[in-house]
């Protein structure tokens, strides 16, 4: 408790991501900000995220592995991923994924949470959701952190019209477009001021199949 969490910004690579890795985004965090950095990368199951890093000062941002999961979604072939820096290093002016294997493109998303007071920590993660409609509902957390920052990834295949959208007081914070592939990746979030069980959640346009995770920190 006492600290105040919130949402700065974030940034998504434009026109996505081609089959040559990295794949970089142009962002510029405050230096101590927590950065999600989302990633999907069309591979037909041929190749995998391998890690993220950033061009900030001593050597750059550390980031670490929230999930990776190949083909989370059946059908697309794909790998969604999500890394964190819990303190985004100075003069961060761009952030890159690498990747293994062979790849047709991808897309690219970061988000920037600032807190008043403390140091960020990794707190929960789910199990994968899957499942086919026009709400996606991903599997529970538990927490006892106060306050906390629930996220939600999402990815939604076969439709390309999908547009994604939060729900239940989720905020969609991303909504690209995979260019290799008809696969919509989406995030949510939501700030807690009390411990409990959440679960992040949004709706499409169009009935799709999907995948989601929900992860927090505090």
């Amino acid at each position: 408790g006492g600290a105040t969490l919130t949402y700065v910004g974030g940034a998504v690579a434009t026109g996505g991501c081609s089959s040559t890795y990295p794949c970089s985004v142009s962002y510029s965090p405050t230096a101590g900000n927590l950065v999600l950095v989302d990633s999907y990368i069309q591979d037909n199951g041929a190749g995998t995220t391998s890690g993220v890093s950033d061009n900030g000062g001593s050597g750059g941002s550390s980031y670490v592995t929230a999930f990776n999961h190949l083909d989370a979604l059946a059908g697309s072939n794909g790998t969604p991923s999500e890394f964190v820096t819990l303190s985004a290093a100075s003069g961060v002016t761009s952030i890159s994924v690498a990747a293994t294997g062979t790849h047709i493109g991808g897309t690219i998303a970061v988000r920037e949470y600032h807190r008043t007071s403390g140091s960020w920590s990794q707190d929960q993660q789910s199990a994968l959701a899957t499942g086919t409609g026009t709400t996606q509902t991903c599997n529970n957390i538990t927490t006892s952190a106060n306050p906390v920052l629930v996220s939600g990834y999402f990815e939604q295949g076969t439709d390309a019209t999908s547009v994604f959208t939060g729900s239940n007081g989720y905020t969609a914070r991303q909504n690209a477009l995979a260019p290799a592939n008809p696969v919509v990746v989406g995030a949510a979030d939501h700030i807690f001021t009390a411990a409990g069980t959440y679960n992040a959640s949004g709706t499409t346009v169009g009935s799709t199949i999907w995948a989601c995770y929900t992860v927090s920190f505090k």
